[in-house]
């Protein structure tokens, strides 16, 4: 919406197949590029991709292919990342999981010029941002993206005017995060009350976390859909006979007990093979 830039070229991944039927699914980047209608370019690789544009200034986000060499340097002032960290921690494939992950309380987003590295261009703008006790992934998501368009905007002028001028990250203190797959989200309960709520903090919507529970003779696998952080109960009403961590507080309140002595308290689950439940369904099916 600003009027200070002219926009001339999209690039974004092609669509991709979706579901069962493999119906094809435009990125939510091509949807708002046309709305406006901007050129889109969508190459399923940027190797020997020719831009054939005459710019000023690239601005990439969460792209998700390699960037060559002769790209970033496409742009006569080059290749700007928006990164939700404070580089350089967090560098990587999953810097806002991380951050809630390792139970941090504070993060940012950091505006940098890209080079050849993982995130180790120099940084030229940054702000940092609180992590609420009770955000997740998705909240601090959104919560970030609102933050950094107003900060782009804001490197992109002093940056093109020289009155920016691009910092090298320290190395010496960089971390690095790498993608999270589905077996990440096993819960280990052995763990913290707090370690735990983080995992599913992080992990929201995707990948998820779930634990596995012997009910009878049968080893279930069960998705844990929402939790609240931990607990000390006045009383817990009891405990199941199976290998299991649940622990029925009342006739409607669900927890689990984690390694620290602490109950985590569920709210919804869902048993492999069955629909999402609430925590009395769970009960009334499971713990009685």
């Amino acid at each position: 919406d600003s009027p200070d830039f002219e926009i001339k070229l999209v690039i974004t991944q092609p669509d991709k197949p979706i579901g069962r039927k493999q119906k094809l699914r435009q990125p939510p980047v091509k949807i708002l590029a046309e709305k406006y209608g901007l050129k889109i370019e969508q190459p399923d690789t940027l190797k020997n991709f020719n831009i054939q544009i005459d710019s000023e200034l690239g601005v990439a986000v969460q792209y998700g292919l390699l960037i060559p060499k002769y790209i970033l340097e496409t742009p006569k002032h080059g290749i700007i990342n928006i990164h939700p960290s404070l580089l350089s921690k967090y560098r990587g494939a999953s810097p806002i999981q991380s951050a809630i992950l390792h139970g941090d309380t504070q993060t940012g987003v950091t505006i940098m010029k890209m080079d050849e590295g993982l995130d180790t261009g120099p940084i030229l703008l940054q702000k940092q941002v609180k992590i609420e006790p009770n955000e997740t992934y998705t909240t601090l998501a959104q919560k970030l993206a609102k933050i950094a368009s107003g900060v782009l905007t804001e490197a992109i002028h002093g940056y093109v005017s020289g009155q920016i001028k691009p910092q090298a990250q320290d190395s010496s203190l960089a971390t690095n995060c790498r993608e999270f797959k589905r077996e990440d989200g096993q819960i280990d309960w052995s763990q913290s009350a707090m370690e735990i709520y983080n995992q599913w903090r992080a992990f929201q919507p995707l990948p998820g976390v779930f634990t596995e529970a012997i009910f009878g003779k049968k080893n279930i696998k069960i998705k844990i859909l929402k939790m609240r952080p931990p607990a000390v109960p006045d009383v817990i009403l009891s405990e199941t006979k199976d290998p299991s961590p649940f622990i029925k507080l009342n006739k409607k309140t669900l927890g689990a007990m984690a390694g620290d002595g602490q109950i985590i308290l569920i709210d919804e689950l869902q048993p492999e093979g069955k629909k999402a439940m609430k925590a009395e369904a769970f009960i009334n099916g499971y713990l009685r």
